[in-house]
C-alpha cells in the first residue's frame, strides 16, 4: 500500500475531488474484499486518508451491512460490529459518510421491510449521511439475465423510498454487468437497466 501512496496523494489533489472512499469491505473474507482486521483497517485509514480531513469528504470503509447474523468479518462478528471495532480503533478519525453494500436474497424475510430496516440502522448507528455504493436484491438459485419480475418490482419500490429519505445521500445498483443492468450480450439495456434508467424521482 505504501509504494501507491504518492499516486494516492496526488489522486487526491486532483481539482474537483469532493469525496473519497476507504476500504471495499474490509469486513469480509471474500477474495474480491480487502478482508482486513479492524485495528489494520484504522491504522490504514489514519495514516492514509486522515490527513485529507477537511480538503475532501471522506468516507468510512463500505461494508455489508446487512451482514447482520454472519460471521465472516476474519474474527467472531459480524459486519456492523466490525465497523464499531474500526471506529473504536481509528483515534483522531474523521468520519463525512457512511458507505454500505446491501446483497440479500429479494423475499428475505419480508424483502422491502428488511432493506429498509438495514439502511435506517446504518443511519442510526453513526447519525452521518448515508451512500449505499453497492445494492442489490438476488434471486435465489436463479440465473441472472436482469429480466426477473420480482427483482424489477423490489427495484421500483425501493428507488422512491431511497429518495425520500434525507439521510441517503447517494446509492448505486450493482451493476453494469451482462445479466444485470446490461443484457448478457452487452448490446443494450437490460429490462432491470431499463427501470433503473428512465426512474425519475
Amino acid at each position: 500500500m505504501s509504494e501507491d501512496y504518492d499516486t494516492w496523494a496526488a489522486a487526491m489533489a486532483w481539482p474537483g475531488t469532493k469525496n473519497a472512499f476507504s476500504f471495499n469491505e474490509p469486513d469480509l473474507t471474500y477474495s474480491q474484499s480487502a478482508n482486513l482486521l479492524p485495528a489494520i483497517a484504522a491504522a490504514g485509514y489514519q495514516q492514509y486518508m486522515q490527513p485529507f480531513a477537511g480538503k475532501v469528504r471522506l468516507g468510512m470503509p463500505c461494508v455489508l451491512w446487512n451482514n447482520q447474523y454472519s460471521y465472516t468479518s476474519g474474527g467472531n462478528y459480524n459486519s456492523p460490529t466490525w465497523l464499531d471495532y474500526f471506529v473504536g480503533n481509528c483515534t483522531g478519525c474523521h468520519f463525512d459518510f457512511m458507505c454500505i453494500h446491501y446483497y440479500q436474497d429479494c423475499s428475505y424475510p419480508n424483502g422491502l421491510d428488511y432493506f429498509f430496516q438495514n439502511v435506517t440502522m446504518a443511519y442510526d448507528a453513526y447519525n452521518l449521511p448515508v451512500v449505499i455504493n453497492e445494492f442489490e436484491c438476488t434471486i435465489a438459485n436463479a440465473n441472472p439475465s436482469g429480466d426477473d419480475p420480482t427483482q424489477i418490482a423490489w427495484m421500483q419500490a425501493v428507488l422512491p423510498w431511497l429518495d425520500e429519505q434525507s439521510f441517503v445521500e447517494r446509492y448505486s445498483w450493482f451493476g453494469d454487468y451482462p445479466g444485470y443492468l446490461v443484457n448478457d450480450a452487452e448490446t443494450a439495456l437490460s429490462p432491470l437497466g431499463i427501470t433503473y434508467a428512465t426512474y425519475t424521482g
